[in-house]
């Protein structure tokens, strides 16, 4: 066999596991992130701040290291400037107690505190995501004034996908109600109304750089691979 017809062989081999590994990342941008079953009312062991002027309280739970929750911290931008006088924001980062220099300077972090009215906030070995039952990067909880979970899911259609959503859009109704409408009507003593809730497509909260792993193996070959042989004497 020649090596020209080599070199073609070669190069639909590569072209095909290309084009399985770019089906392959399609397809997990899509699965959404396992969640657990989050309280009713705000964790009272909680340090983090809640709304007392009558505002919601919203809070985001982010992996500093997960390319995926870049796209909700800009949702969240988006979210900021329709609603922000109506909104208390805080974005919490899980942090190891081991890492507080290295992880508290990423880009993730930088682009978080450039939000006007954001608060950030270290969250050391996941204490808070715990109080909250957070487990994935971009899993977001929102509160009525009176405490009571109105919300909890993610701000994006996919991993790392910009663009209109279910979970902004919900949370944009939510809080374009008058206070009328929303207060007490989730009371959780009284059984009430159950909180709105979106997938959320993120990495997991407590893994240290998880993120390639998680990612399918014929993705992370793609650009590492080359087929062998083109361009050279025939």
């Amino acid at each position: 066999m020649s090596a020209r017809i080599l070199s073609y062989l070669a190069g639909i081999a590569w072209l095909g596991a290309a084009g399985a590994g770019i089906a392959s990342l399609w397809h997990y941008s899509l699965i959404p992130a396992g969640v657990h079953k989050a309280g009713r009312s705000w964790p009272q062991a909680s340090a983090l701040s809640k709304a007392a002027d009558g505002r919601f309280s919203l809070v985001m739970f982010l992996h500093p290291e997960c390319p995926c929750s870049r796209a909700s911290v800009e949702e969240l931008s988006v979210l900021l400037a329709r609603h922000a006088d109506r909104i208390l924001p805080q974005v919490v980062f899980f942090t190891p107690v081991d890492k507080k220099t290295e992880w508290s300077d990423t880009r993730l972090w930088r682009q978080a505190r450039e939000l006007p009215g954001v608060r950030t906030r270290m969250d050391e070995a996941g204490r808070e995501a715990e109080r909250f039952g957070a487990s994935s990067s971009g899993e977001t909880f929102v509160y009525d004034s009176q405490g009571t979970l109105v919300f909890h899911g993610g701000v994006t259609s996919a991993r790392g996908h910009e663009g209109d959503n279910d979970g902004l859009a919900a949370i944009g109704n939510l809080v374009g109600k008058s206070a009328a409408e929303t207060s007490g009507t989730r009371s959780p003593d009284e059984g009430g109304q159950d909180e709105v809730k979106t997938p959320v497509y993120g990495c997991p909260l407590h893994e240290e750089r998880e993120v390639e792993k998680a990612l399918p193996e014929a993705v992370l070959k793609i650009g590492s691979e080359q087929p062998s042989g083109q361009g050279g004497k025939q």
